[in-house]
């Protein structure tokens, strides 16, 4: 019997007019089906997702179908990584896809290099099939760094070794970001880092963007889930601190202070708000974080009267050079 070598995990909402491409991409790879495994959890999608899904099982013995009421893509994702027995994981959203015969080429680098991450190549298209851009690279290629010090990037065009991931599992409860995080802590652990550049994932552009989170009061609390996860993984993992790890964790919590503060009050300047983050950074001694995270955002070292005002103007001035240049070009035309 093959040893399984790869398990892909796809959770699935509300995709059905994308599913099939990204199912088809991932099952036509060119490989034995007896060396990997699709995972596909259904998410209580509302859509005709799982009746797409059961479709495909007949034809395909290697593809996994789990089905669950509603509970967020990280529990979906938790599912996926419990029942895998690959030993590299995959994830893949199921409104993207990946290039045809692209996988096989990048388990042989992670073999042959024994690898515990190999970042991928990732394509932005827009729902017309059109390229837009390639996704800014991670890392030199071939370059082999402890997880420490590489370039950081967040999933989902990552290859993980299973046995580095662990117990490691997606926070539920973060609505933004929670790949972010799961990627972070997974890094912080790895020996051997690495990037190709092979053309690997086609990443969706979709119209309804995760902006639509900004303000949002579970991404606003999201932030302070993310660095409480930092600060105990640090502790349980990092015992014995080295100056790598002191510099890698304070950045991802200067990170999330920082997207408290785009996300949570910049928009909405929502006093409240202000002074649960301020509660918040002395709870946890966070002052050093809050202190880096001042240098972008001016002021947030201040009271609140100071830090709204000021914002207050610089988003009137912002809004302001917006529509001088938009006259400015209606006048050359």
């Amino acid at each position: 019997m093959s040893k399984v070598l790869l398990s892909i995990i796809i959770p699935v909402y509300k995709v059905e007019e994308y599913l099939a491409k990204c199912l088809d991409s991932v099952l036509e790879q060119g490989m034995d089906v007896a060396t990997y495994e699709v995972i596909v959890i259904n998410d209580g999608s509302p859509d005709n997702s799982k009746e797409i899904i059961e479709s495909y099982l007949p034809n395909h013995p290697n593809l996994i179908f789990i089905d669950q009421e509603n509970q967020g893509v990280s529990v979906a994702r938790n599912k996926g990584l419990d029942r895998a027995k690959g030993e590299f994981i995959l994830f893949v959203d199921p409104d993207d896809a990946v290039f045809e015969y692209s996988i096989p080429p990048l388990l042989q680098i992670a073999q042959e290099k024994q690898l515990d991450i190999l970042y991928l190549s990732l394509d932005l298209y827009d729902e017309a099939g059109n390229f837009l851009s390639h996704y800014e690279n991670c890392g030199e290629e071939g370059v082999v760094s402890s997880g420490l010090i590489h370039p950081r990037r967040t999933f989902p065009a990552t290859l993980y070794r299973r046995d580095l991931i662990g117990s490691i599992r997606f926070v539920k409860g973060i609505t933004r970001g929670q790949d972010t995080v799961f990627n972070a802590m997974v890094q912080s652990l790895a020996q051997r880092c690495s990037y190709s550049n092979l053309k690997y994932y086609k990443y969706l552009q979709r119209e309804t963007s995760s902006r639509s989170l900004v303000g949002n009061e579970n991404a606003f609390k999201g932030c302070m889930l993310a660095i409480e996860a930092f600060i105990e993984f640090e502790q349980k993992h990092f015992t014995i601190a080295s100056p790598a790890s002191i510099s890698y964790f304070f950045n991802l919590k200067v990170l999330f202070l920082q997207r408290q503060v785009e996300w949570g009050l910049l928009d909405t300047l929502d006093k409240n708000r202000y002074y649960r983050v301020k509660q918040f950074i002395r709870d946890h001694q966070l002052e050093k974080v809050a202190k880096e995270v001042a240098k972008i955002y001016s002021y947030f070292g201040a009271s609140y009267s100071v830090f709204a005002s000021y914002h207050t103007v610089l988003q009137f001035k912002h809004h302001l050079f917006r529509k001088l240049s938009a006259w400015k070009q209606k006048a050359l035309r």
